[in-house]
């Protein structure tokens, strides 16, 4: 979608009461991750969607095999990445990153991020009691098979990621480890998810729905900060 095209972009911006704000700072509080509907259309899947079909070949692909340690497979990831930020490594150049920037300008997907940021920054204070400094939209594409095994990010500082899945023949999850068990996140329409540094996590393999169509999960993360606690080291 051309940044001329986005202003007509509808989407649902979220109805939270007292009831879903207590509830998600309770969660975020516990878990260090949280989520709530109400937030996006199909007109933002599609936009989604349709910038993946076509810019395939941008960002990184992202491969690693599982680990085998004694009787045990552990780790291992295989997503594309299409991120003109400074994350662990990337093998970007200087040029690839404003190119990637430029696209992103161009084909709207900052001017996106903006207006959902606009919304969304006071309730993700709200949520995490935290002090945020948005710093840049970026894209995650799992395709069938695509998974990322169980990881914690808290080793790279403070960062709140706000995710936003679009689907397309797929059914998907992020499965979260927390105090009282394991917990599937459905990324079902409209949900927004709120995720700090300190959960382990994983994404469960994308199978598709229908054996004839490929699988795609385009994951719009909106990446932020806690300045007062430092920030970041480099990014996930």
């Amino acid at each position: 979608m051309p940044d001329s095209q986005v202003a007509t972009l509808a989407w649902a911006a979220p109805q939270l009461d007292a009831a879903d704000v207590a509830r998600c700072r309770a969660e975020y509080a516990e878990e260090g991750v949280t989520q709530f509907g109400g937030c996006t259309d199909g007109e933002l899947r599609e936009a989604l969607l349709r910038f993946e079909r076509d810019h395939r070949s941008e960002g990184s692909h992202r491969y690693a095999p599982p680990a085998q340690i004694d009787d045990t497979i552990a780790g291992g990831f295989d997503f594309h990445r299409i991120d003109y930020g400074q994350y662990p490594r990337s093998r970007a150049t200087l040029e690839d990153k404003r190119r990637l920037r430029d696209l992103f300008d161009d084909q709207g997907i900052s001017r996106i991020a903006a207006m959902l940021d606009a919304v969304l920054h006071p309730i993700v204070e709200s949520v995490t009691g935290e002090a945020i400094r948005f710093v840049r939209p970026y894209l995650l594409v799992y395709r069938e098979g695509g998974y990322i095994a169980p990881h914690c990010d808290a080793k790279i500082g403070n960062r709140i990621n706000v995710q936003i899945s679009a689907l397309d023949n797929c059914v998907s999850a992020l499965r979260v480890f927390t105090p009282g068990g394991i917990k599937l996140l459905h990324d079902s329409p409209g949900v927004v998810r709120i995720l700090g540094p300190r959960p382990w996590h994983e994404v469960p393999p994308l199978l598709p729905v229908e054996a004839s169509r490929p699988a795609t999960r385009v994951l719009l993360t909106l990446r932020y900060d806690v300045p007062d606690k430092g920030g970041a080291i480099g990014a996930a």
